[in-house]
């Protein structure tokens, strides 16, 4: 490989192990607020096809 692309991903690379699980699993900061809007708009949803109910179907 050549030197120079070595140099780029050891600046770029990193493993799950660099990282704290709570960051690993949480959404980047600027996907927090969408990401939010888009469960809100499908929890709507389901409690509006569920008749009200906030119980799964068949549950």
């Amino acid at each position: 490989m050549l030197e120079e692309v070595e140099r780029w991903l050891a600046r770029r690379s990193w493993s799950a192990e660099d990282r704290p699980l709570d960051r690993l699993l949480a959404p980047p900061v600027s996907k927090r607020a969408e990401l939010g809007r888009w469960v809100s708009t499908v929890r709507r949803g389901c409690y509006t096809l569920g008749g009200g109910s906030r119980h799964r179907q068949g549950a």
